[in-house]
């Protein structure tokens, strides 16, 4: 109120507001330089107007200047008066679950450590992760923000593929890949894997044939070494969930 008070002050012209129909629409005419008297006057006019816009007359698709919101009502992105009330509703958790389980199988999480290549750009480093693939390849799917991005596999073959090449080295950069989790919030992407490379070293060889049932303790297995039967060490590719230690 005191800047337009100000403004009224040291205008030189009368203003039309739409707000004030009721009074005619003209504010006031604006005084000289010092006229403190109309600067109170006008502030009044607007107080009470502000409270009349408050009560009834809350217009629902634009907001007003002065008004006062009830405690249910917000705008939302477009201008538009909402309420606030929460709204709940039943979850089909048999498809629920069928969908979490047909998303684990199709997306990955992406994130380069450091800027996200241009558009353009990432459209070369896919031909490129592509091409380390045998057979399956994964596509682009959609941003998700926070320099998160998604993958679509075209089978399952294809997500342990990729994630068995993270973290995929390329001339535009560094890329973490990881598997898709339910509820990923790319503002707080504390529950995600990290797909790891582990050799379980000096293990005997009579336990070599349990090597694959070692290595799922430590978390999902998403590859093996294809040398491992004949390897001093066998090695698996783990999902290694950071939080769990």
């Amino acid at each position: 109120m005191e800047t337009f008070a100000t403004k009224v002050r040291y205008g030189g012209e009368p203003r039309f507001d739409p707000m004030l129909e009721e009074r005619g629409g003209w504010v006031a005419g604006e005084g000289p330089k010092g006229d403190t008297v109309m600067s109170e006057a006008i502030i009044e006019v607007l107080a009470e107007a502000s409270k009349q816009i408050s009560g009834n007359q809350l217009n629902p698709f634009k907001e007003q200047y002065g008004e006062i919101l009830p405690g249910k009502l917000e705008r939302n992105f477009s201008g538009f008066l909402v309420r606030k009330d929460a709204i709940t509703f039943k979850v089909d958790t048999q498809k629920l679950n069928a969908r979490i389980a047909l998303l684990k199988e199709q997306l990955l999480i992406a994130k380069f450590l450091g800027p996200k290549p241009a558009p353009q750009d990432l459209e070369r480093w896919l031909t490129t992760l592509n091409q380390e693939l045998v057979r399956s390849k994964v596509s682009y799917c959609m941003n998700v923000g926070k320099g998160f991005i998604f993958l679509r596999g075209e089978d399952p073959n294809a997500i342990h593929n990729v994630l068995m090449l993270s973290p995929f080295k390329s001339k535009w950069g560094t890329c973490m890949l990881q598997s898709w989790v339910p509820g990923f919030n790319p503002n707080n992407p504390s529950n995600l894997a990290f797909p790891t490379w582990v050799a379980l070293r000096r293990l005997p060889f009579e336990h070599h044939d349990q090597a694959l049932a070692i290595a799922e303790m430590l978390g999902e297995v998403i590859g093996i070494d294809t040398s491992n039967e004949t390897a001093k060490d066998p090695r698996f590719c783990i999902n290694l969930v950071m939080s769990s230690g």
